[in-house]
């Protein structure tokens, strides 16, 4: 798993210049995130679903699309996974809220699926499937060649400042939620206490 350093600023040291909302994020069903959420036993909010719910919440105000997003290599897929897998996503979906849409592929056996890190097609086919460019939108992953694939179509990680570095497992999970926390706050989805209030009709 890719880590971060130190340096990371905590998220109330200063204002952070402000972000454009994406149009989608999509977040890695491979990253330590959301193994974390998922291996949760707990049905009380933890120290990284509290945070992402904020975000994504948030997020949802202002009508940004939330895409959870995986692979798998055809090779090893057993029809029987489909249950495990149906139950993971009803976990992710009590933590996290609704999810737009799953954006799954089975990799081809030769490889030629550009879907596969560090291929951005996973991206790109999500974005194509909600009538997206994919330009706008965002992806949450610690995964190194999600994060190339995800360049190579021009999109940025939300996580990428707090990736390197060799922090213990659970410091980099509180700093990286905590980062996120900032960028929903120089986003203009967040405020102190909860999610920003979208501007009625009246006031766009």
């Amino acid at each position: 798993m890719s880590t971060t350093t130190e340096s990371l600023a905590p998220s109330g040291a200063g204002e952070r210049p402000a972000r454009a909302r994406p149009a989608a994020l999509f977040v890695d069903r491979q990253s330590s995130l959301l193994r974390e959420i998922c291996s949760q036993a707990s049905p009380d909010p933890g120290p990284v679903v509290a945070p992402m719910r904020r975000l994504l919440d948030g997020l949802r105000a202002f009508g940004t699309a939330v895409v959870v997003a995986s692979h798998n290599r055809a090779s090893t897929w057993d029809p029987e996974d489909t249950v495990e897998i149906a139950a993971m996503n009803r976990r992710i979906e009590q933590a996290l809220g609704p999810v737009d849409l799953w954006s799954v592929c089975l990799v081809d056996p030769d490889g030629s699926c550009d879907c596969a890190r560090p291929g951005g097609g996973l991206v790109r086919s999500g974005a194509e499937a909600l009538g997206l460019d994919v330009h706008g939108c965002a992806v949450v992953t610690d995964d190194r060649r999600l994060v190339a694939g995800a360049r190579s179509v021009g999109v940025a990680n939300l996580l990428e400042p707090v990736l390197g570095g060799h922090l213990p497992h659970e410091r980099w999970l509180a700093l990286a939620t905590e980062h996120l926390l900032a960028e929903g706050r120089a986003m203009g989805v967040l405020v102190e206490g909860g999610p920003a209030r979208p501007p009625a009709c009246g006031d766009r």
